[in-house]
């Protein structure tokens, strides 16, 4: 049966402690030594040091502990297909459902669902995906590719056009980069919201000879420095930022149609983007 997991556990490091005090303490000795006796003793303290974690290696490869209990609608769950989750700075864990969105502090559950008649409950029933951004905003994609936010004051939620001007009704491929802003994809265009001004900003989504590109709002977004990229099932399209919030396309990696794909029961193909330690390369993982 579907339902939440949720893992916790607790972390001994002290056999790694106390070799690295042990060290701290040899460096010192052999400071003071010349040189024969310093290779000498460092012979001997590194003989220590491998014995003393031969005997702790039990107690650290047994100190993470963790506990796992699943969580179903019995549980108060709002529903069992899980879709995403995320962690607010409060403690708070919100979790989206294929009808309803969850909200838990570690007791209990307090759900939120869609209400036709009431413009303040969630857009839709579905929420495809949601993440918190660097401002503490909760940021909900419904399936109808509506963004809504988290109102945390009247606990309620906002559709983005009711409350900043000049924004598409539709988007998709919901995003947080490592600096806490969140993205958004539109057909030509991308928005950030910045947290820090209360504000959106708008990109320019062009080729690399500066016209206008069209690219799916049904896209995943990654973003890294000054790099973007944004996936579809066919293509992995790499964009550098220029003057003006501007998008230029830089490189196009085409996706092997052949490569199976995996669509799950909401009708999403499972598509990731990794990018190397430089920072230079993207893999899209599919399935």
């Amino acid at each position: 049966m579907p339902c939440l997991t949720v893992f916790s556990g607790r972390e001994s490091n002290f056999g790694l402690y106390a070799i690295l005090v042990f060290s701290l303490i040899g460096y010192q000795i052999l400071n003071n030594l010349d040189l024969r006796m310093r290779i000498t003793l460092a012979k001997f303290l590194l003989l220590i040091c491998f014995s003393i974690l031969t005997i702790l290696m039990p107690e650290i490869s047994s100190a993470q502990k963790f506990s796992i209990r699943n969580f179903t609608t019995r549980d108060g769950l709002a529903h069992n297909d899980v879709r995403a989750v995320s962690l607010d700075s409060l403690g708070f864990l919100w979790i989206a459902t294929w009808d309803g969105l969850s909200r838990y502090d570690g007791y209990t559950f307090k759900n939120y669902f869609h209400d036709p008649d009431d413009s303040l409950s969630l857009p839709y029933f579905s929420i495809y995906d949601l993440k918190v951004d660097g401002g503490d905003n909760l940021w909900l994609l419904t399936d109808q590719r509506t963004i809504a936010v988290y109102d945390r004051s009247e606990d309620n939620f906002k559709k983005i056009e009711t409350l900043y001007g000049g924004l598409p009704e539709n988007l998709s491929g919901l995003s947080v980069d490592e600096s806490g802003f969140a993205w958004f994809a539109g057909a030509y265009k991308l928005y950030r919201f910045d947290f820090k001004n209360n504000k959106f900003d708008i990109y320019d989504i062009q080729d690399n000879n500066g016209n206008p590109k069209e690219f799916n709002i049904d896209c995943s977004i990654s973003v890294y420095e000054d790099k973007i990229f944004m996936a579809t099932e066919s293509v992995v399209a790499e964009f550098e930022r220029s003057r003006g919030n501007k998008l230029i396309l830089s490189h196009e990696y085409p996706i092997d149609s052949k490569h199976p794909q995996f669509i799950d029961f909401n009708f999403a193909v499972w598509l990731r983007i990794y990018l190397s330690e430089t920072g230079r390369k993207c893999f899209c993982i599919a399935g």
